[in-house]
């Protein structure tokens, strides 16, 4: 089946269609590089409807394999990760959705542009001023990432020594 192309108007009753949809499998939330908001599914075809609905924003990525639970079926996800596409998409759904995934929407769209670096206010050590990229270990600002490099060697190589230039 060839997915459905995005509109180029906006269709009410596939808006309505994919607020429901998002509404009971979506999410809007704070991650690692800021803002996401993603819908994951066994089977692509809903989540190219969902991407013409609100007129191709996202992407749809997939298949994708669990690890370790082999006799899970592949999952397909769509998403969009930066902060206009975000709130393009809430926006456009906005009339649909229900209380809940509206709050949810509301809080993390606020809580994202009152706060720096992607959304996160500290590190993870809780440092305030930082500025590291972000990776799938955590928050880390330079001085964290520094530090954990030369524990993470040291450990490795317990009989180095540390040498400071001059």
């Amino acid at each position: 089946m060839v997915p459905p192309s995005p509109q180029t108007y906006i269709n009410r009753e596939e808006l309505a269609w994919a607020a429901g949809f998002f509404d009971g499998e979506g999410h809007v939330g704070l991650a690692s590089r800021g803002l996401r908001a993603s819908l994951t599914q066994c089977d692509p075809r809903p989540l190219h409807r969902f991407r013409a609905a609100v007129l191709g924003l996202g992407s749809i990525s997939g298949p994708l394999r669990v690890k370790g639970h082999d006799n899970w079926s592949p999952r397909w996800t769509w998403c969009t990760q930066n902060f206009e596409g975000v709130q393009a998409t809430v926006a456009m759904l906005w009339t649909f959705l229900s209380e809940p995934k509206r709050d949810q929407a509301h809080r993390v769209l606020t809580t994202h542009a009152g706060l720096p670096h992607h959304g996160w206010p500290t590190c993870k050590r809780g440092h305030s001023d930082w500025g590291y990229k972000l990776d799938g270990t955590g928050r880390y600002c330079k001085d964290c990432v520094r530090v954990q490099g030369s524990e993470s060697y040291h450990r490795l190589h317990p009989d180095a020594r540390y040498i400071k230039k001059a």
